[in-house]
């Protein structure tokens, strides 16, 4: 298996998966078995100083910073300044509401590094942004590396089973999912030869009604969940 996490939620879910998997199987990971977290803040990141996201630990259990936690940040406003302005990422400009963007959010708020901000289309440029850096690209490199090393120690020629978890209401795993789905069935679908399937377990708004008003995020997560069932369509025609 091949479990991704996005987003905080998938950052905290892996660790509990890992917590227990060390546990069953006497301290090791099965070579079986790759976690991927892909997040858009790093360990315990701030805004304006102020925490925003305690660091995913359970006991002394923590991702592996290398090989199981992917960092995915930088600074999108000055794309989206060249989409507005130019006209140019044709790809990105197609959903990107640019000009709204730059209009009523803070400079701030362009610093993914720091998160997405509940803004899923700024969760979804995380991905973008990873893949304009093309050979260096990080989600590439990690999707391929773990499916390749899950097929090396799968001795029985099992199929391959892919997870892909997050929240739908928060915007770094809202505005990733579908994409790291898209991408993870491309890559296995040219490298798996004894059959896969890919499974989502997506948080929904009421799972964090008792730490937050989840009457603002109801619309997000209903959007995201429109998109999923649209490209599902989509993919069921090809």
């Amino acid at each position: 298996a091949v479990i991704i996490g996005l987003g905080g939620t998938g950052k905290w879910v892996l660790t509990y998966v890992k917590k227990n998997m060390l546990d069953t199987y006497g301290g090791e990971m099965p070579k079986t078995v790759r976690l991927l977290s892909f997040d858009t803040t790093s360990e315990k990141a701030s805004r304006d100083g102020v925490p925003q996201e305690e660091d995913a630990r359970v006991g002394d259990i923590q991702l592996d910073k290398q090989a199981e936690f992917v960092y995915l940040g930088g600074n999108i406003q000055q794309i989206c300044r060249e989409v507005r302005d130019e006209g140019r990422h044709p790809h990105i400009r197609s959903w990107l509401q640019a000009r709204t963007y730059l209009q009523t959010a803070d400079s701030d708020a362009f610093d993914i590094s720091r998160g997405a901000g509940q803004k899923r289309p700024f969760g979804r440029m995380a991905i973008f942004y990873d893949l304009q850096q093309l050979v260096q690209s990080r989600i590439i490199n990690k999707i391929e590396t773990a499916l390749a090393e899950v097929l090396d120690a799968n001795s029985r020629q099992a199929p391959v089973e892919i997870y892909i978890v997050a929240s739908l209401a928060g915007g770094t795993g809202a505005g990733m999912f579908i994409d790291v789905a898209h991408l993870t069935r491309w890559f296995a679908n040219r490298q798996i030869r004894s059959g896969f399937a890919i499974r989502g377990f997506l948080a929904l708004q009421n799972t964090f009604r008792s730490v937050i008003k989840t009457e603002h995020v109801q619309p997000q997560v209903f959007a995201a969940l429109r998109e999923l069932d649209r490209f599902m369509l989509v993919f069921d025609q090809h």
